[in-house]
């Protein structure tokens, strides 16, 4: 047999007389038990034989502490294995304690998650909420700046009619007072109508009776023309007498006729500027060539014979139907 030193100080045999087949994790340490002890058996054989006697003692000691040291081996592998074993389930209970803390660490990191999903939605909502209070900010302001823009035009187009407004009042003061001054003109022209009224009418009635007896006179006149047109030539005498006496007593009532006719005149033209002045048309009948229009309103009440009495309503109608239609004309124009 041939022994083969190992580097570890133990030995192995080149021609081994058993084979062994891969002993498992649980027949390890038998399995090198018998192996040592079959070497050991075989050592003493050989110790025991004589090839063994040439061997010196030197190696016989060497082989058993070979020997002793492979027991010492398979001891010490004992133990490793045994507190490999026990590593091994620490290890496991380690692996267990730290499945289940990570297990906790995921649950964890999943709550995490869901509360950082959950502020960063807060914070989106936050921000879209700043957002709209800031845009809500900016319309309020454009709406103030607005509203401060209109309310400083409604405040001029204010002042601006309230100016307007007592511009107004002082020429509708102005206006009352000129009303009261001109219906206080038409209280004295009525008064004084009134107290020449009488006088008028006496002298109307005076006239009448003069233009009467003008008109009889004028008839005897053309009567006495006539006759003496046909009587006798010595008579032509007495006749130019009666002519030059009657020619000044016509000259007389012409004289007073005329002075008559110019009261009528008067009154008609007192008359007319009452009703003028009752129906505020005094700016259109009194000024310029609109005098005119009160004189041939005056001819034309004598041309179609208008009583005196009746003046004033037939001045009454026409005044008012001037005014309408001067009024009338004014708005076509505008």
């Amino acid at each position: 047999m041939c022994l083969h030193g190992r580097l570890d100080g133990t030995f192995t045999s080149l021609t081994p007389r058993y084979s062994f087949a891969p002993a498992s994790d649980g027949d390890f340490i038998d399995d090198d038990i018998d192996n040592l002890r079959l070497q050991l058996d075989e050592v003493e054989q050989v110790a025991h034989s004589r090839v063994a006697i040439r061997l010196s003692s030197c190696c016989v000691q060497e082989l058993r502490q070979a020997a002793k040291y492979g027991l010492h081996l398979v001891a010490k592998n004992s133990d490793l294995i045994q507190n490999t074993q026990a590593e091994v389930d620490r290890l496991t209970s380690a692996l267990h304690d730290a499945t289940v803390a990570l297990q906790d660490a995921m649950a964890t990191a999943v709550e995490k998650d869901a509360v950082i999903h959950r502020l960063q939605s807060t914070k989106r909502d936050m921000l879209d909420i700043i957002q709209q209070m800031k845009c809500a900010a900016a319309n309020d302001a454009s709406v103030r700046k607005a509203l401060a823009s209109k309310n400083a035009t409604l405040h001029s187009r204010l002042a601006a009619a309230m100016a307007k407004v007592e511009m107004y009042h002082e020429a509708f003061q102005e206006r009352l007072a000129d009303e009261d001054r001109l219906r206080n003109t038409i209280e004295e022209l009525t008064l004084e109508l009134q107290t020449q009224g009488d006088h008028v009418e006496a002298k109307s009635n005076l006239m009448h009776s003069m233009m009467v007896k003008c008109n009889r006179l004028e008839r005897e006149l053309e009567a006495l023309v006539g006759r003496d047109s046909t009587s006798l030539p010595q008579n032509n005498a007495g006749v130019e007498n009666k002519d030059d006496y009657a020619t000044p007593m016509l000259s007389t009532e012409d004289r007073t006729a005329l002075a008559s006719f110019d009261r009528l005149e008067n009154f008609f033209k007192l008359t007319a500027l009452g009703i003028i002045l009752d129906h505020g048309a005094h700016d259109k009948l009194l000024q310029g060539s609109s005098r005119h229009t009160i004189q041939a309103w005056f001819r034309e009440a004598m041309a179609n014979d208008v009583p005196y009495h009746q003046w004033h309503r037939w001045l009454t109608i026409r005044i008012a139907a001037y005014v309408c239609v001067n009024r009338c004309t004014k708005t076509g124009r505008g």
